[in-house]
């Protein structure tokens, strides 16, 4: 069971702005290295109940950080950092300082929804989930790259069995449709990440095994579509 954290509460671009503030002026050696929870979970798509206390007592620090900052400090985005005229945004122009200036319609801090999201998904043990525009860009890309590793394959399979890739100068190579299958499994696990936050955090923090495991199934597909070039 889930909850979208500030889905229809603000603007998705305001949203994205408040969390690009969070880390860019409150985390100065980079992204999630201060605030792993709400940035490398949390922002990344996911937030399992299990870790809603950790994210509170990180909260803590960004409200204290923020009503320290002037609205001038706003980040608008994680990859344009241009100062943007705000006079046409749905922010609170009036405000003191940052924690004020990001507000839902009622001009209420959009810090407030986030606690409550994560105070009742610590009691309620209810993950959460954040439909960032970092998501909803890698759940597309590797969508796209396990559909189009499928089709690949299924196409060169019906049509070309038993065709083969052979590098110039070699007698051999990989038949091509078991490419297809490689292509498939690399969206498939990084759609697993994308979707997955937790996942993506053993992920780097067991860099060492999932090489090994990627390596070996490369490794495994290819010693499966290696054919000798006929009449060779």
């Amino acid at each position: 069971m889930s909850q979208r954290i500030l889905s229809g509460v603000a603007p998705p671009h305001i949203a994205e702005a408040l969390f690009a503030t969070i880390s860019y002026r409150l985390e100065p050696s980079g992204r999630a290295t201060r605030f792993p929870f709400f940035m490398d979970s949390l922002y990344a798509g996911r937030l399992d109940s299990r870790d809603a206390p950790a994210a509170l007592a990180e909260l803590g620090h960004i409200e204290a950080g923020l009503k320290a900052l002037p609205p001038e400090r706003a980040v608008w985005s994680f990859t344009d950092l241009r100062r943007i005229g705000d006079s046409f945004q749905p922010v609170n122009h009036a405000a003191k300082n940052l924690y004020e200036y990001f507000i839902d319609a009622d001009g209420q801090s959009l810090l407030i929804h986030v606690r409550r999201a994560l105070e009742q998904s610590m009691l309620g043990r209810t993950n959460l989930t954040f439909n960032s525009d970092e998501r909803r860009a890698s759940v597309r890309g590797a969508a796209a790259l396990l559909l189009i590793g499928l089709a690949w394959a299924g196409i060169a399979y019906l049509f070309f069995p038993d065709r083969i890739l052979v590098p110039h100068g070699q007698q051999g190579g990989p038949l091509l449709w078991p490419l297809g299958l490689l292509a498939a499994a690399g969206g498939a696990f990084t759609l697993l990440l994308a979707l997955r936050p937790a996942a993506e955090r053993w992920s780097r923090r067991h860099a060492a095994i999932v090489t090994i495991l990627l390596g070996a199934v490369t490794a495994a597909l290819l010693y499966v579509a290696w054919r000798k070039r006929a009449g060779s």
